[in-house]
């Protein structure tokens, strides 16, 4: 865990040293990724739980990021 005024960040390591887990937290709220290859799906919430909004992250190297919106059932809502 790494703290810096009042920001906490956890941080979680696979088997090969990659990271695929990330949670940041603060007094609004955390906002959590989970990574797989070059494929994120961010999900940030409010200090009660509730979800603000979620969205998967794509990273083509050098070339481009694509994000796509989820809605409330983790479905496509936006591109």
């Amino acid at each position: 865990m790494v703290t810096k005024s009042g920001h906490d960040t956890h941080l979680t390591f696979g088997p090969d040293r990659s990271r695929s887990r990330r949670v940041d937290d603060n007094s609004k709220g955390a906002v959590t990724t989970l990574q797989i290859d070059r494929v994120a799906k961010a999900t940030e919430c409010s200090t009660s739980g509730a979800t603000i909004k979620s969205f998967y992250r794509r990273n083509i190297t050098g070339i481009a990021i694509k994000c796509i919106e989820l809605n409330a059932s983790d479905e496509a809502a936006s591109t």
